[in-house]
This record gives C-alpha cells, structure tokens and sequence, in this order.
C-alpha cells in the first residue's frame, strides 16, 4: 500500500473535526460494534505484523486517550457537532423526510 493508498482510504475526514465513529474489535467469531465520539488526527500507513502495510486513522477521544483503527474495523463515521449547551449533535446531510400520515379523521 503506498501514499495514494493512505489518501483514499477515508478522503471525506477532516482533521481536528468530531465524529461519531462505529466500529468492530474481536476476531471473526467474538466481535462487536462500539461506538464513540472522537476527533479525527489523521490517517498514516503503519506495519501490521505480518510485514504488510496499512493505512492506520488515528482518533483521540474526548478524555484525551488515543484511538488507532484500521481502515476494515470502521463501520460508519458521522460527522458531529457541538451545540451551545455543550451537547453532541449529529451533522446529516443526508436530510431524510419524515413520511407523512394520512389524518384519522372520521368520516
């Protein structure tokens, strides 16, 4: 895996923003989803133990501790943002429409 590699494994992050990242730890057989907040540092290419090379990103959680995943543990990352009561609040950009329900009014 090279420098382009790295660029392309998560290009939509940014640097120093919060996100709301979901992801797996255990093996194949026990594993689990967690799901924190965290800010993004970046995303460097790190040796795994078999030799092999992969794009690592790197998290710090809000307590300070530092978070390194690999690019195949990450389920979803949501962008997030802090209100003015000091709340996390989810960025969707996806802007999905409430289905509207007909009135029961009766007849």
């Amino acid at each position: 895996m090279g420098p382009l590699a790295v660029q392309t494994a998560r290009p939509d992050l940014e640097e120093g923003r919060a996100y709301r990242i979901a992801y797996r730890v255990g093996d194949s057989i026990r594993s689990h989803v967690i799901r924190s907040v965290a800010i993004f540092d970046g995303i460097h290419e790190e040796r795994l133990w078999d030799g092999s090379q992969a794009a690592c990103m790197f998290f710090r959680l809000p307590q300070g501790r530092a978070l390194t995943l690999l690019s195949d543990q990450i389920i979803e990352v949501r962008l997030i943002e802090q209100n003015a009561q000091g709340q996390w609040i989810l960025h969707d950009t996806r802007r999905r429409r409430r289905a509207v329900r007909p009135s029961r009014l009766p007849i």
